[in-house]
């Protein structure tokens, strides 16, 4: 189940990299 969480948080890590990414790109239209 920890193992299962780090992973969790790993991506959510990932998607809020890529969350910041696109709102450079919002910013950049």
């Amino acid at each position: 189940m920890d193992q299962h969480s780090a992973e969790m948080n790993q991506h959510g890590t990932e998607m809020n990299q890529h969350g910041a990414e696109m709102n450079q790109h919002s910013a950049e239209m």
